[in-house]
């Protein structure tokens, strides 16, 4: 028998094959209404999700990627370090 533990509103229950989330959700309250629009929003997340990973896909095929190394964060770091310090001393050097 396979069980999964669920926690809803910080209550837990334990969901057997038998039982299923449908009477859980019953259970609970929570009415198919409810259990539709929690449906729909976990789609609309996961779409979205698979866009912007297309979307980074994409990126890397055109070469606009970034390799993640030790060095390269580094490398990295250094520049927005470097960006932020001339970002500074210019914004004093307006003060005085």
């Amino acid at each position: 028998m396979v069980a999964q533990t669920i926690v809803f509103r910080r209550l837990r229950w334990q969901a057997t094959e038998n039982d299923g989330l449908p009477h859980f959700w019953r259970r609970m309250g929570v009415g198919a209404a409810a259990m539709d629009e929690e449906a729909v929003e976990r789609e609309r997340g996961r779409v979205e999700f698979l866009a912007t990973l297309d979307d980074a896909r994409a990126s890397l095929a055109r070469g606009e990627g970034r390799a993640i190394t030790g060095e390269s964060m580094r490398e990295l770091a250094t520049k927005v370090r470097d960006r932020g310090r001339a970002r500074l001393m210019a914004g004093l050097a307006d003060v005085s």
